[in-house]
């Protein structure tokens, strides 16, 4: 099984920042100038599909090195400002020395949906006396890929379906059955939400899978699919890049999972969830004393008339 590997053959828009003094004369006022190589980086890395076998890869959108804004900052702090495009830095200022940070960013890493990229990239450098400053920042996809498709055996067995994406970031995202497009998501945490209706007309929402920490510059393909493809109880396996798989059985109208192939939590989370479920659970037994004490009460005051 090939995969395509686009980190290597990435796309990349490149813009040169130059200042010069035609002067010839050398200052010694404790500025220096700023030269910066500025790249933007639009591989990701390669999906399957649950099927196994390689699909073509969907390109990123690719935004123009110009699209992106720029932040320098000092590291002292005494300086800080940004710029909404990167052709608006002053390419005949100079600056005080000392250590730097430079940013490019295009998007919002904290705005998910659909045609919503989120690039990012950042170096540290040092400004010297009457000399110029040649950092190189590479902006590369700060947010994760997600696409939805379903098998021919999972859209023939119901009657309709809908899926939404839950993120990171809190948001809930439609997504329609006719979506080609891939969502841009928070890298983390990003789980399914599937809402079905069978042929008999019996209706279930479910979750039946999340991604436990999608990373960055990653493009994941969920594939969902009922038998895989053959006759038989009816089970619907939700299968992704990273081999992590549920499946989940209908039977006479009921959802229920009878096979888990991935546990979602760690020992920690499991934890806290069972702490949480002891806690709850001591409180209902409580109330249940109190209220077994006061009928008692209640019973002991009845009398005969």
């Amino acid at each position: 099984m090939k995969l395509k590997h686009f980190g290597l053959l990435a796309m990349l828009g490149v813009l040169m920042w130059s200042c010069s003094d035609d002067s010839g004369i050398k200052s010694g006022d404790g500025n220096g100038q700023i030269r910066a190589n500025l790249k933007a980086n639009y591989g990701v890395t390669p999906s399957l599909k649950a099927s196994g076998a390689a699909v073509a890869e969907t390109e990123p959108i690719s935004p123009e090195i110009a699209d992106f804004s720029v932040r320098l900052t000092k590291k002292d702090g005494s300086y800080d400002k940004t710029w909404a495009s990167v052709v608006d830095f002053p390419t005949d200022k100079k600056f005080p020395t000392g250590a730097y940070a430079m940013e490019i960013t295009y998007g919002d890493e904290a705005v998910d949906g659909f045609e919503r990229p989120y690039y990012y990239g950042s170096e540290e450098f040092q400004v010297i006396d009457d000399e110029v400053a040649t950092p190189t920042i590479e902006a590369k996809l700060g947010n994760s890929m997600v696409s939805l498709s379903y098998t021919e055996a999972f859209k023939n067995y119901f009657a309709s379906y809908s899926a939404q994406v839950r993120t990171a970031n809190g948001s809930l995202i439609e997504y329609s059955n006719d979506e080609t497009r891939p969502v841009y998501v928070k890298s983390g945490k990003v789980s399914f939400r599937l809402s079905l209706v069978k042929t008999n007309g019996v209706e279930s929402t479910i979750e039946p899978a999340a991604i436990s920490n999608a990373e960055p510059a990653t493009h994941y393909r969920v594939t969902f699919d009922v038998n895989e493809g053959n006759v038989g109880d009816a089970v619907l396996s939700v299968t992704y890049d990273d081999i992590i798989t549920k499946k989940l059985s209908f039977s006479a109208g009921q959802y229920f999972e009878v096979k888990i192939d991935y546990a979602v939590l760690t020992q920690e989370q499991f934890a806290e969830e069972m702490t949480g479920c002891v806690t709850r659970l001591g409180k209902l037994f409580a109330e249940s004393r109190r209220l077994e004490d006061e009928i008692n009460v209640q019973l002991g005051r009845v009398k005969y008339e």
